[in-house]
């Protein structure tokens, strides 16, 4: 009795995370070739109040302009999260924290490149 409430219960707490996100035009293509990001994205507390935009600029709007999307930096998540960006940069973890956090490459074998002139050229 108990194992059949409790599936339903967590299909919605796990669901319900994405009904309350920002809507966002970033979505229609991202939830095709990476919806696993967009997912993770969307159950996390950032998409409440804040679309990609927020870290990744709005000059990115398609295939042909994926250079143009920006990849964040410590500086950009320190924009927000000031006191979290202070202990990674006083953590050993920090030596490559002006460079991009991380590349993504999608299904389209496309890897986004990581030079500092994508967030500040």
């Amino acid at each position: 009795m108990l194992r059949n409430l409790l599936v339903p219960v967590i299909l919605v707490t796990v669901f319900a995370g994405a009904a309350l996100a920002v809507p966002s035009d970033c979505e229609e293509c991202h939830a095709k070739i990476t919806p696993n990001l967009v997912a993770d994205f969307n159950r996390g507390v950032m998409a409440q109040e804040m679309d990609c935009t927020g870290c990744h600029g709005d000059s990115h709007k398609g295939n042909d302009d994926v250079d143009k999307a920006l990849l964040p930096t410590i500086e950009t998540c320190a924009e927000c999260h000031e006191d979290q960006a202070t202990q990674y940069l006083d953590g050993k973890h920090a030596g490559s924290a002006q460079q991009p956090i991380g590349t993504v490459t999608i299904q389209h074998r496309v890897t986004v490149p990581r030079p500092s002139t994508l967030m500040f050229g």
